[in-house]
């Protein structure tokens, strides 16, 4: 008898993943395919709950699997799975054009760092492979890389004029850029000081900044270079200027060469004294530190310091041109040429009136790190001493300017026309303006050319005997013009207060319309909220949920045939909640924010912050144009979100949010806001309540902003479920929406933040009331008892920083003419008899604009409205 034997085949295979809490991978690992393949045969990925399957190798693929490369090993093939498109790793043949994978995926506008690429095969029988980088699809941000194996290449940032997000693109052996990705180029100032020049004052003649010095000194982290203890880098000194014929950078003086390793070099200035017309051209400038191989580096190519004036390098030569007071000269020229068009002081967003103004005004000011409340730093407020804090305004008006407004102690408005601390507007806009590679719209350099080396000319290196100067020409922007916006909310338990003040409560499930708007330049805005029942077990009530929470908000703005759309999501409790509570997707692609660098990511219509202060990422503002702003917190396990609308959106407003119209009674209209039929909001039940008022407000699949629609229900059960019986909780007194959240989940700690919110709310409606104030008491070069203009304050004028003070009356008293109207009493007729000087051609005439100050006790504003941004109490 004869026994067959079969040889049995098999497929020998293995799966890893790995996480950091960011960055998700798969790893498939092939040893051995024998199983011949079919059409049926294949390995990928199910996103689950719908989102579709994405396949990672194909039947013709796994035939072929033990011979191909999915990374730097046959057999092994690596995905990043944490997007929501899978991006595989390795190389491609394709010629077609595909998708380059770097890292970081972020970089300095002003360049150096190393960039790993993978994405086309650079195939190792190549004799030579030339690897060339392009940024932003232009021709002149190019740099040339390396090749490190047949999978990857590595490129330098080149230094640019622009930020935001721009395209990279590949270029193999002068080959046609097939491949390409997108990075993120953060403005100077948001670069970690870690990755940067270091510059420090080593004491009298011995600082960066100053004129006349002797020595001068930088130091940097050699790890950053090179590994390579004998790798030299080339220390330069570069120019920047801006002029008719554009923007310019010049390598304007070679100070040295040394080791990497040595990380500190120190040289004698008068060793590189400017000569020739250079001296006059260039008045900014930075350090730069250059690896001579730049195989040997690690992360930077080069390092770049923070931008510095240039008057030690000028010196010697300013001093033979101009004479010793060449600071002065250069001030009243440059006070000549700049007055001459003052025009775009007309188009700045007017100050808030007050600190906690300017703090609650999320769309249009946001915190200028330079003067910072909460910054324990005894170098803070370094330009705007006695301040204790500065905003900026978020959107550059049309000529790329943009404003400062800095406040004292006391919550007031300070003005340059007070104080050289005072606040200015900057004729540059130092985050830059679109598209940002122009003169005047450079961030950061611009302002420096505009702004800054001037105040350096006029005040800091004049002792600020010619401050006056530049005051006259940064005159601080009054806040007479200035609206506040108006805030709504949801919060807790699907508690939501409309714009105009009504309260309400949501309860029942699915997607709805929070507000929809169009803004003054045609876009079309449209929030949607995801209503659901609670989804962490610990707060749901005894008897199941009996309430609904906020998980998503998703964002859409659409202008012409542009469509972008922003979502912002509640991790539930079966993700990985360690290292942040919210995910933020940016038309449908996953964006991160968790280191400093990319804190603020600006889109076409809109830019996401990270306005979190834990460092959980729980915390997100959407600024869009025009001042709006919708900022989305981690509550405790719920999601809050404040919605600040300006004034020019009155009216122009639907949604659950109300119509925005100054009326609180007609926020509940019938069906569609097309019945005018006032309801009674005492009166009716929750179930009644929802059909009239919430669900006319449900999104329909076709408009739906975020994925995997919900429909909301015509009748949920949860709006006429019974509440379990509970004792209420005394702390809660008599706020509506905690003492529900505590009798719907029985949880304190979600009834006291749901109390907390309520009370913000409050709180941000009466920070954000007009002010009334006489402006500033306009006495030219005076000093003041105090500079609190509002409403039956009294101000004194004491004497004078030039001149006599002359005058009938020196108290004047800030009181009312009526139910709006208050002027100064009496009629101010004091003033300050100096004669300044002509600079060149004119006297200086100051333009000064009545402002609108505000008292506040600032530690205590400061923190209510810090309160939201870390959405715990």
């Amino acid at each position: 008898m004869q026994i067959k034997t079969f040889s049995l085949q098999n497929n020998t295979f293995q799966l890893a993943m790995l996480t950091d809490g960011t960055s998700s991978f798969a790893i498939f690992n092939y040893v051995k395919m024998d199983i011949t393949m079919d059409k049926f045969t294949q390995s990928g990925f199910n996103a689950g709950k719908g989102r579709g399957y994405t396949t990672a190798l194909n039947d013709r693929e796994l035939t072929h699997v033990l011979d191909n490369y999915g990374s730097d090993s046959k057999g092994m093939y690596i995905f990043r799975i944490d997007r929501e498109q899978i991006q595989p790793g390795g190389c491609s043949n394709d010629t077609r054009g595909s998708v380059l994978s770097i890292y970081p995926t972020y970089a300095g506008m002003l360049g150096g760092k190393m960039l790993d690429i993978s994405g086309p095969c650079m195939h190792s029988n190549a004799r030579l492979t030339q690897v060339k980088c392009r940024f932003g699809g232009k021709d002149d941000l190019v740099t040339y890389g390396y090749k490190v194996n047949f999978m990857k290449a590595r490129c330098s940032v080149p230094r640019m004029p622009i930020r935001g997000w721009i395209t990279v693109e590949m270029s193999i052996n002068n080959i046609t850029y097939s491949h390409s990705t997108k990075i993120l180029i953060v403005h100077p100032g948001r670069v970690s000081k870690d990755e940067r020049i270091h510059l420090p004052y080593m004491g009298k003649g011995e600082g960066w900044n100053e004129t006349h010095t002797t020595q001068l000194t930088l130091h940097w982290n050699s790890s950053l270079f090179t590994d390579y203890r004998n790798a030299n880098i080339n220390i330069s000194l570069m120019g920047y200027k801006e002029n008719n014929n554009g923007i310019t950078w010049s390598n304007l003086k070679s100070i040295g060469t040394i080791r990497a390793s040595a990380e500190q070099f120190t040289f004698q200035t008068n060793s590189i004294n400017c000569i020739g017309p250079v001296c006059d051209e260039y008045e900014i400038g930075v350090v730069m530190a250059e690896l001579q191989d730049q195989k040997k580096a690690t992360f930077y190519r080069f390092l770049i310091s923070n931008v510095i004036t240039l008057g030690f390098f000028v010196n010697n030569a300013m001093v033979i041109n101009l004479g010793d007071n060449w600071p002065s000269q250069k001030c009243k020229t440059w006070y000549d040429q700049d007055r001459q068009d003052m025009s775009w002081l007309n188009s700045l967003e007017s100050c808030p009136c007050t600190l906690v103004q300017a703090l609650s005004d999320i769309g249009r000011f946001q915190t200028d790190f330079g003067c910072y409340l909460y910054d324990n730093r005894t170098s803070k407020c370094r330009y705007h001493k006695g301040s204790v804090h500065c905003v900026r305004s978020v959107q550059p008006s049309k000529t790329g300017s943009g404003n400062q407004c800095c406040y004292d102690a006391g919550g007031n408005l300070r003005y340059s026309s007070d104080s050289f601390q005072g606040s200015t507007p900057d004729r540059s806009h130092v985050w830059g303006a679109y598209p940002f590679d122009r003169v005047d719209l450079v961030p950061d350099m611009s302002h420096w050319v505009k702004d800054v080396v001037t105040f350096y000319q006029c005040c800091l290196w004049t002792d600020d005997r010619d401050c006056d100067y530049y005051m006259d020409q940064r005159s601080t922007r009054d806040c007479q013009g200035y609206n506040p916006p108006t805030p709504a909310m949801v919060f807790g338990q699907g508690h939501f207060e409309t714009f105009d003040g009504m309260y309400q409560r949501m309860c029942g499930p699915g997607d709805f319309l929070l507000m929809n708007t169009t803004l003054p330049d045609g876009s079309v805005v449209t929030v949607q909220g995801r209503f659901y029942e609670n989804v962490f077990p610990e707060i749901v009530g005894e008897g199941g949920n009996t309430s609904v929470i906020l998980t998503n908000v998703g964002i859409r703005v659409v202008r012409g045939s542009t469509t972008e759309t922003v979502e912002i999501r509640l991790k539930l409790p079966t993700a990985d909640r360690s290292k942040r509570y919210l995910d933020v997707l940016v038309n449908q692609q996953y964006h991160f924010f968790d280191n400093k660098q990319s804190f603020w990511q600006d889109f076409t219509s809109f830019s996401v912050v990270n306005t979190d202060e834990t460092g959980m990422e729980s915390n997100f503002t959407v600024i869009l144009q025009n001042g709006l702003a919708i900022q989305i917190a981690e509550c405790d396990r719920v999601l809050c979100v404040l919605v600040v609308a300006p004034s020019s959106l009155q009216g122009k407003v639907q949604g659950l949010l109300g119509n925005f119209n100054g009326n609180a009674t007609d926020d509940l209209l019938n069906v569609n806001y097309t019945v005018t039929a006032q309801i009674d909001n005492n009166s009716l039940d929750d179930l009644t309540l929802y059909h009239l008022f919430k669900y006319p407000w449900a999104t329909q699949k076709m408009d739906s902003v975020l994925p995997i629609y919900i429909a909301p229900s015509n009748d949920p059960s949860i709006c006429s479920v019974e509440q379990p019986p509970r004792t209420p909780l005394q702390e809660c007194k008599d706020n509506k929406p905690c003492m529900f959240d505590y009798i719907a989940t029985g949880n304190r700690e979600i009834a006291m933040q749901s109390k907390s919110m309520s009370m913000r709310i409050y709180e941000l409606r009466r920070f954000l009331t007009p002010v009334r104030n006489c402006g500033l008491l306009n006495v030219p070069k005076s000093i003041k008892s105090n500079t609190n203009y509002s409403l039956g304050q009294t101000v004194t004028i004491e004497s004078c920083r030039q001149g006599q003070l002359q005058g009938d009356t020196m108290t004047y008293r800030c009181s009312a003419t009526g139910d709006t109207t208050q002027t100064w009493s009496p009629l101010v007729n004091a003033k300050c008899s100096a004669t300044v000087e002509k600079a060149d051609t004119a006297l200086i005439v100051g333009i000064i604009i009545a402002v609108v100050g505000f008292i506040a006790i600032v530690i205590v504003i400061g923190v209510l409205i810090r309160r939201f941004r870390r959405t715990k109490e």
